[in-house]
């Protein structure tokens, strides 16, 4: 039994109650499930997925008896509404074990066809012709949204499968909607910052204050990155008042940098610029 054939199995069972027998071999044919809902309506379900490329979606074209057999047109056979029409529903050994054996009304079960997509067109022949289109992603989804937030344990193999998924998918969106709702880091860089950046943030200091204090916050969105994303501009005095290509910038331009550090954290959470030209360094 392929793994579709099971979620569609599991569908039915768990998300519409129906009673199934799966994988019915009749001669050289296969019914791929039988099901039966609580007021005794039967159904003829036949699974034909397929997530590659043209081969996924069901399409309402001329069929030519033979070709599913033909190697050259296998592969798109299985994608045209008459295949499931002539080989899957109509051949009378199948009709007769479904009447014969199981009960069915010849005139009146529903017959269901489940692929990964279908154009509009065929979905309305199909409905025409008294066969329901089911498409294996909405059925995941009805699944997924039923078990997403249930904590049972499940002895079926594919529904517990399908329901960690879902419980997966739902741990993955509360983590990205907190993370959403935090304010947005800046963006950091492997090499650090750029000295073009360190060159305006000091060209943009007022020459006429004796002093400017900056938080670090501050300056991280002046120069476009994340200095808290470093330890140096938080944690080391040299980083501000060593002798680096960014500090010699401010210099020449001046000034002095004095670090300020929480007086719990201990943490460098600003920096004192001080104008040398219009007071001493405090």
């Amino acid at each position: 039994m392929e793994t579709t054939e099971r979620i569609v199995e599991a569908y039915c069972r768990y998300i519409k109650h129906w009673f199934t027998i799966p994988n019915v071999r009749v001669k050289n044919n296969e019914i791929d499930l039988i099901a039966v809902d609580k007021d005794g309506k039967k159904a003829h379900i036949e699974i034909g997925v397929s997530i590659s490329g043209s081969f996924s979606k069901l399409k309402d074209i001329v069929f030519q008896s033979g070709e599913e057999r033909n190697r050259v047109n296998q592969a798109t056979a299985g994608t045209k509404l008459g295949y499931f029409e002539n080989k899957k529903f109509k051949p009378s050994e199948i009709i007769s074990e479904l009447c014969n054996v199981y009960g069915f009304d010849a005139n009146s079960y529903r017959k269901i066809i489940v692929v990964w997509s279908a154009e509009e067109t065929a979905i309305k022949t199909a409905k025409e012709r008294g066969i329901d289109v089911w498409l294996l992603p909405e059925l995941i989804q009805e699944i997924e949204s039923q078990f997403r937030e249930e904590s049972g344990s499940y002895r079926d193999d594919t529904i517990r499968t399908l329901h960690l998924a879902a419980k997966t998918a739902s741990l993955q969106k509360r983590q990205e909607a907190k993370q959403n709702v935090k304010s947005p880091r800046l963006p950091t860089k492997s090499r650090g910052v750029p000295i073009e950046a360190w060159q305006l943030f000091v060209s943009n200091i007022p020459k006429n204050v004796q002093h400017r204090t900056y938080k670090i916050s501050e300056i991280s969105a002046a120069l476009n990155y994340d200095l808290e994303s470093e330890k140096s501009p938080i944690e080391h005095n040299a980083y501000w008042q060593g002798k680096h290509a960014h500090s010699d910038l401010w210099r020449k331009a001046g000034w002095k940098a004095k670090p300020i550090r929480d007086k719990n954290s201990r943490k460098i959470v600003a920096v004192k610029f001080i104008n040398l030209a219009q007071g001493k360094f405090i």
